[in-house]
């Protein structure tokens, strides 16, 4: 029997049959689960379909059209940028994505010669350099070759920017002691978020652009805390205290590898904030 891996798969290739042959098409992948694999019964099929050129405002509405008249819909966008359909196919959500090629190019430029810190950017550089290639073998791998070396500049750009530890007394007292679960709740996303932009950076690989799939983000993760995934995933089922507890610890391995794995990146002032008193700190 197929299992639900092999069976999207499939069904993805009898969905690009209707493209295969548009003289504009100049590449067509496959992201997402489908690509790597592990599917269940809530998986979707994504399809990103590259053209040459913009795209036209007739095919905008007839994709919008085809969606809606299969149970799905229209999730907005442009012909001059791109736009995105989903309809549904044999039970099945299938989401396409229509963009002009030029468009990748240019996120690319963005990333590595403006040092562009847009996750979703990260996330379309991932998702090709995983996918499958349904057709433009040429094309994907030039974008392929483009993205194999992380920016260094990016990486560092990166972890400044999600340095940011909340001070350990307001993980452990304004929130853990006072019983505030929905906003500890709330600091722990942030604090998974963070860490996770600053490992990604540390470690020089393409950021998942967002927390859904961090624990395989997490776990790709050559320089990190020991056991990074499984203590983050954690951080939402525990106690308050020990939740609290191990965020702190967490942020302090964090900037301990920091400091000894990218010395030019400063971390005074995230280390003075992250180990402020309680008796400096203003209460609230």
């Amino acid at each position: 029997m197929m299992d639900r891996t092999d069976l999207l798969r499939e069904l993805a290739h009898r969905n690009f049959a209707e493209f295969a042959n548009d003289p504009a098409l100049v590449a067509a992948i496959v992201t997402g689960s489908v690509a790597r694999g592990g599917c269940d019964e809530a998986s979707d099929i994504d399809t990103i379909l590259y053209f040459d050129g913009p795209l036209t405002a007739e095919r905008l509405e007839a994709e919008k059209a085809k969606g809606e008249a299969s149970g799905g819909g229209f999730y907005g966008g442009t012909p001059e940028e791109g736009f995105g359909a989903w309809r549904r196919i044999d039970g099945v959500k299938c989401d396409f994505g229509f963009e002009p090629a030029s468009e990748v190019d240019r996120l690319i430029d963005d990333l590595y010669e403006r040092t562009d810190l847009d996750l979703d950017k990260q996330l379309i550089v991932l998702g090709i350099r995983d996918a499958i290639v349904l057709a433009g073998e040429e094309r994907v791998a030039g974008w392929r070759e483009r993205t194999d070396v992380y920016p260094r500049v990016l990486g560092r750009a990166m972890i400044e920017k999600h340095l940011k530890p909340a001070p350990a007394w307001v993980y452990r007292v304004m929130a853990a002691e006072r019983g505030e679960r929905v906003w500890l709740s709330e600091l722990m996303v942030e604090a998974a978020s963070n860490l996770l932009g600053v490992l990604c950076g540390l470690n020089e690989v393409w950021h998942p652009g967002k927390l859904k799939g961090s624990r395989r983000a997490f776990d790709r993760l050559r320089v990190a805390p020991a056991e990074v995934g499984p203590r983050v995933d954690a951080l939402f089922g525990a106690s308050l205290v020990d939740a609290a507890e191990e965020a702190a610890r967490l942020w302090e391995e964090t900037l301990t590898l920091v400091e000894r794995h990218a010395p030019d990146v400063d971390t005074a002032a995230a280390r003075r904030r992250f180990e402020i008193a309680l008796s400096g700190a203003t209460s609230g």
